[in-house]
């Protein structure tokens, strides 16, 4: 049985492949190492959701007092018209967060 000799530098310069050279990994190692990643990503999940109901709570907040301010008080012109541009600015960055413009 003929063995073929593998070329290291034909394998590294592949587009689709990549060559990794790591110890080995004891799996007892391996398990801590999973779960500790595991939880990692289930605690930034945590804090993303959260940052998320904040902001949302804010700007829920800020909506309703303004839309409040706009159509149901007799307030004066300059009250009213920081209401409309706080209003204004809210429903457009929301149209731009849902497009998704701002990505580049």
């Amino acid at each position: 049985m003929e063995t073929r000799q593998l070329d290291l530098n034909e394998i590294a310069n592949k587009q689709q492949l990549t060559l990794n050279i790591a110890p080995y990994e004891q799996p007892a190692e391996m398990e801590a190492r999973l779960r500790r990643e595991q939880d990692d990503a289930k605690h930034a999940r945590r804090i993303e959701l959260t940052l998320y109901s904040a902001c949302l709570g804010v700007i829920g907040t800020t909506f309703f007092i303004c839309a409040y301010i706009v159509l149901f008080r007799d307030t004066n012109s300059e009250t009213s018209k920081w209401a409309t541009a706080l209003l204004t600015s809210i429903v457009t960055g929301l149209v731009g967060y849902a497009t998704g413009r701002a990505k580049k």
